[in-house]
């Protein structure tokens, strides 16, 4: 299975260079659903496409939109039988590597699911997370996912910081 974790200006750029070639989830926010120029060409180009309207929250916030298990139910029966897909949002850091992180786990070990993450870009939004763990019965994936932050916050501290 090849899953690209992208913003949307990398995804746009994916189905572009390769139009129909890709699956893309495509997860933005309700308010600004197509926040980046030229963006909605991302669903038109991809071979099949999911979007997904949620803001990059883990909980209740004024004027903004949580994820839902519904929709991280709705993610995981979309991707089942995907196998060259992007997972888009539109930063490229936490809805699209939480939800490629939980995609991952539906399929394999969760230690093999976080290898997906690169410390230097992704901060997995831990509400998904939480969701694909329900949905999957995979004890232990939240936990593994904030211990794998802990992990990365201490090896992007600057020389000579501590926490």
């Amino acid at each position: 299975m090849n899953i690209q974790i992208s913003s949307h200006e990398g995804a746009l750029q994916l189905v572009q260079d390769q139009p129909h070639h890709y699956d893309v989830a495509f997860i933005t926010s309700p308010q600004t659903p197509f926040s980046v120029p030229g963006s909605q060409a991302i669903l038109d180009q991809a071979r099949r496409s999911l979007m997904l309207q949620f803001d990059d929250i883990d909980g209740p916030v004024l004027d903004l939109v949580p994820p839902t298990r519904e929709q991280i139910e709705e993610l995981l029966d979309w991707a089942s039988d995907k196998s060259n897909l992007v997972v888009s949002c539109l930063a490229g850091i936490s809805r699209s590597s939480a939800s490629a992180v939980v995609i991952m786990a539906s399929r394999g070990p969760i230690l093999d699911a976080l290898e997906i993450l690169d410390p230097e870009t992704h901060s997995p939004n831990i509400l998904i997370v939480q969701y694909g763990e329900e949905i999957l019965g995979k004890k232990g994936l939240t936990d593994a996912v904030l211990e794998w932050k802990r992990w990365r916050s201490t090896i992007l501290l600057p020389p000579g910081s501590s926490l």
